[in-house]
């Protein structure tokens, strides 16, 4: 995925899902993230802001067994 950045976290994760539809209803459902997402050990708000280099951890936790 390519595109320009700084970009908030709802925008990644939008533009990610655009690219791979198979995987969007694991990343966004009705306009909110569906994973929590991590930056440096921290839980990042929708709202955050995304820069060139940063490694972000996506945690989504399944139910069932």
């Amino acid at each position: 995925l390519e595109m320009d950045l700084p970009a908030t976290l709802i925008d990644v994760l939008q533009a990610v899902a655009q690219v791979r539809p198979e995987a969007a209803s694991w990343l966004m459902a009705s306009g909110v993230p569906v994973p929590a997402v991590w930056r440096g050990g921290r839980t990042l708000a929708p709202e955050a802001e995304i820069r060139a280099g940063d490694h972000l951890e996506l945690v989504l936790v399944v139910s069932g067994g």
